[in-house]
């Protein structure tokens, strides 16, 4: 596992540009939230599939020679990120036609999760179960022992001049294709995130 304890986005974005706009909830809601706006951004790459817009912002140096950067995967419809979540699931061709950007628009957000929870819909429920850590610890009451909570917490914050952030590892594949007109990448719905570094990741929705 990879920690980015500090992350600088490659290409900062602009602090006195960031304004409040709507953001539109799974549920139909709209919120205000301050959104985090770069222009020139040729060097960040954007691909679509299936409709989806994918975006990657670099780190700089942050970490000597490896390099890391955070993808960015925006469902077509305000409601889409259900049905995203379950393509990228089941689909290995995530990264299709390739865009330089014009502009890009994200909002700052904090994203915090429980590694119980997780870990449970991974399938690594066992430990939580009453008798199954008899063979790690030796006590007359091992039967009884379970993990009833794992406080360890994983939590991203993203900020105009980069993240501060936790990586895990997921695998992703990469196609390259045509270049298109320079589009914009505006945030405005729910989208999942990814911090990568070759097949290191941090997922999260």
């Amino acid at each position: 596992m990879h920690y980015i304890s500090k992350g600088t986005w490659n290409q900062k974005l602009d602090v006195s540009k960031t304004r409040f706009r709507d953001f539109h909830l799974l549920n139909g809601k709209i919120v205000q939230v301050p959104y985090m706006t770069g222009v020139g951004y040729e060097d960040n790459i954007c691909r679509s599939f299936e409709g989806h817009e994918i975006l990657k912002l670099p780190y700089g140096s942050c970490l000597g020679t490896r390099q890391f950067s955070m993808y960015f995967f925006l469902p077509e419809k305000n409601d889409g990120l259900p049905d995203l979540v379950k393509m990228f699931d089941s689909k290995p061709g995530f990264f299709n036609q390739e865009f330089e950007l014009r502009k890009v628009e994200l909002p700052k957000f904090c994203f915090e999760f429980e590694a119980k929870e997780t870990m449970k819909e991974m399938g690594l429920d066992r430990p939580f179960k009453p008798g199954e850590l008899t063979k790690m610890v030796d006590s007359p009451d091992s039967e009884d022992l379970c993990l009833y909570k794992l406080f360890q917490k994983s939590r991203i914050e993203v900020k105009e001049k980069g993240t501060e952030a936790a990586a895990t590892t997921v695998a992703i594949i990469r196609q390259q294709q045509a270049r298109y007109p320079n589009p914009s990448f505006v945030a405005d719905h729910p989208f999942m995130f990814m911090t990568r570094e070759e097949t290191h990741l941090l997922a999260g929705k």
